[in-house]
């Protein structure tokens, strides 16, 4: 099924007319021949609209016999594999655009795309890379490339490949949700904030913009931007009311508001729609909390480590724990990097 999603984004990156072609057979008008390798792959990409991939293939194939290294022909290959979800045939036809055309970027682009479809991540990145680079003026090589940084666990560098992005398409409500969402995982919360209210203005039927929204308000604010989260986590939780974990968030928004009977009456709502037992029965009151982390002078920044290989060591988490660790009879907090 990813394959046919890819495809969908793919086709745009398939570029006609196209160049001259690149060999002439012998005794053959070059120019007549360009033009029949054009009609081929022209006709190919007409039939991949219409869904025919199979005739789409051998329209393009025809194409190639005339111009065997046009790097549009091989682009557009690559496209009606991938739609046949031959996905090793596809990655060999966009490898060879690649060749064929160093200086054009969306074979690189897309074939950095499929790789990371197909959760190769790392080797994602140097197509991707070299595609943002030639491909400055476009936002697509730096959304991918941003989706392949996030998958190894470089926010940072996420968070400034989907600002590129954003700044090249400044509309497009998807491309702020990533962002967004690259910069709350590198801890950016108050740009984060910023990228999810665009995110969420344009995708105001999309559960996990105004989760994301909500969560950030939470985060950064003081009581009016809880006053807000609480009414964007209703927003999400009647989009997607089984998605436990916001409505733990919205009581807890509520408990920070000392609301306390209204956040018992959020998860005993909440338990009770995600069928999970026990929503009957909880208890109050609530107790509040207060983050005095930055007060008490803990700035403890966990840094995980993770390379996005998924070794097993990867899903161990941190730890913290009380002590006395200098002996003079009060308790220290140790944390674990």
């Amino acid at each position: 099924m990813f394959a046919r999603v890819l495809f969908s984004l793919l086709l745009a990156s398939v570029a006609l007319p196209l160049a001259p072609c690149s060999v002439a057979a012998q005794g053959v008008d070059p120019a007549a021949q360009d033009r029949e390798a054009r009609r081929y792959f022209q006709d190919a990409l007409a039939q991949v609209r219409e869904g025919d991939a199979s005739g789409a293939l051998e329209l393009a194939r025809k194409g190639l016999e005339l111009d065997p290294a046009s790097a549009d022909g091989l682009n557009l290959l690559g496209a009606i594999y991938l739609q046949l979800n031959d996905t090793s045939q596809a990655r060999d036809a966009f490898e060879r655009a690649s060749a064929a055309d160093p200086g054009w970027w969306e074979p690189l682009s897309n074939l950095g795309r499929l790789l990371l479809a197909l959760g190769e991540d790392r080797a994602a990145l140097e197509p991707l890379r070299r595609a943002v680079e030639i491909g400055a003026d476009s936002a697509v090589p730096s959304a991918a490339l941003g989706l392949a940084l996030r998958s190894v666990g470089n926010y940072e560098e996420a968070a400034e490949a989907f600002g590129r992005a954003m700044m090249l398409e400044p509309e497009s409500a998807a491309l702020a949700l990533d962002h967004a969402t690259a910069l709350k995982e590198a801890g950016r919360y108050e740009e984060a904030l910023r990228s999810a209210r665009i995110a969420a203005e344009g995708l105001r039927d999309d559960p996990d913009a105004m989760g994301l929204l909500a969560e950030m308000l939470a985060v950064t604010g003081e009581n009016s931007s809880l006053t807000e989260a609480a009414v964007v986590y209703r927003r999400a939780i009647g989009l997607d009311p089984e998605r436990i974990d916001r409505t733990v968030a919205l009581a807890g928004v509520y408990t920070r508001l000392g609301q306390t009977d209204r956040a018992r009456e959020v998860l005993r709502e909440g338990m009770t729609a995600a069928g999970l037992a026990g929503g009957d029965v909880i208890p109050g009151p609530l107790p509040a909390l207060e983050d005095v982390a930055v007060s008490s002078g803990i700035d403890f920044r966990h840094a995980s480590g993770v390379q996005g290989d998924k070794h097993l060591p990867e899903t161990l988490g941190s730890g913290v724990g009380w002590l006395d660790y200098d002996g003079d009879g009060r308790q220290d907090l140790y944390f674990v990097q």
